[in-house]
């Protein structure tokens, strides 16, 4: 018992040891000279716990370098053929933030179209011509969803959603649009798994901005 309280305790104070090196960031090879200056002796189950916890760094270290939220560039969002359909008469492009794994992106701009009403029209106008059904919206806010089914040159169903708000004081305009792909039948965005994802990260996001 005693034998197996020590190696406990000793796995516990190195995995402190690793898992603070990785919350400061600190190169991978850093991390690895930490483990090794904690000191261990040569029983074979403390070097199962050691190269444990280095695996614990290596994967850590992956994490860092397989980080996947981005930001990105205007050149990006003008050229997309998924959502560059709501950039409408643009000036001052910003990108704010994407992510690799799950489709989706948020970026904001400024129209040169005079008016909100004006621009909801265009908007309206655009979403239908590129078949965007408009949900359940709010003052200032539209919400539109696009659901594409599988057919003999696509594996996945396909379900999009965008939210895009107008500041009419500055006409400054903000797109958050995610999607997700699906093997079963899908009447909506909603009955995805990525719709989780936009919940925790991207519509939190993208209402920080208009609320600004």
């Amino acid at each position: 018992m005693t034998a197996w309280w020590a190696c406990d305790a000793f796995n516990l104070s190195l995995e402190r040891d690793c898992l603070s090196a990785a919350a400061t960031r600190q190169p991978l090879s850093s991390r690895l000279a930490s483990v090794m200056k904690n000191g261990y002796s040569r029983k074979p189950l403390e070097f199962i716990v050691l190269f444990s916890n280095i695996a614990i760094v290596l994967t850590v270290g992956a994490c860092d370098l397989l980080h996947m939220d981005y930001v990105p560039t205007p050149s990006e969002l003008r050229e997309s053929k998924r959502y560059a359909e709501f950039i409408v008469e643009e000036t001052h492009l910003q990108g704010i933030y994407a992510n690799q794994d799950v489709d989706s992106v948020i970026f904001t701009y400024k129209t040169n179209i005079i008016d909100e009403k004006s621009f909801w029209i265009q908007m309206d106008k655009v979403a239908r011509d590129h078949e965007w059904k408009m949900l359940p919206s709010e003052v200032n806010i539209r919400r539109y969803e696009r659901i594409m089914p599988r057919t003999g040159k696509t594996v996945f169903y396909s379900a999009e959603e965008v939210r895009i708000a107008c500041q009419p004081e500055t006409m400054t305009i903000t797109v958050a649009w995610v999607q997700a792909d699906e093997s079963k039948t899908i009447n909506s965005f909603t009955d995805t798994y990525e719709s989780g994802f936009a919940d925790a990260v991207v519509w939190p996001k993208f209402n920080e901005l208009i609320i600004q």
